[in-house]
């Protein structure tokens, strides 16, 4: 991957790029859980984000037809919920998925007012994030699907 300062936006879908998918997906799944084994959550969990909002992108272009400009989950998650709303449930589950997200991500090694404790209870909170992330994609992806199909019909 190069870095350039030009806008990412999600591709549209062709066979070559269904079998690229496919496969960053299987390497992905993978690493995320061989991460969680050897405790690199926060590796984990970027990757859990990464898929989750690959998945909600793929949703919102499907809803609008058009270019997907590449976001931040909840930027991302908020637009979708927009198009087609998710049950409160799911909902509750990502909003609350990504602020500890954020929080193990950003503030790993911060000291504030309301977030002082030990390495240890932090390492705890990444590896509890990961897991709950686990849990959280099918979900997600449940609903993305659903979107997409749907779209598709239309």
């Amino acid at each position: 991957m190069k870095r350039r300062n030009v806008e990412k936006v999600k591709s549209d879908y062709t066979p070559e790029l269904g079998k690229s998918k496919q496969q960053l997906y299987k390497f992905a799944h993978r690493r995320v859980h061989s991460s969680i084994r050897k405790g690199s959550h926060i590796e984990a969990i970027a990757l859990l984000e990464s898929i989750m909002s690959d998945r909600i992108e793929s949703a919102i272009s499907s809803l609008t037809r058009q270019p997907v400009s590449a976001s931040s989950l909840g930027s991302l998650f908020r637009l979708l919920d927009k198009l087609s709303p998710a049950d409160e449930n799911l909902k509750a589950l990502v909003w609350d998925w990504n602020e500890s997200r954020g929080l193990v991500i950003h503030q790993m090694v911060k000291l504030t007012n309301d977030h002082n404790s030990t390495w240890a209870e932090r390492v705890k909170f990444a590896r509890i994030t990961a897991q709950e992330g686990l849990i959280l994609l099918p979900q997600l992806r449940r609903y993305s699907d659903r979107i997409i199909r749907k779209a598709r019909k239309s």
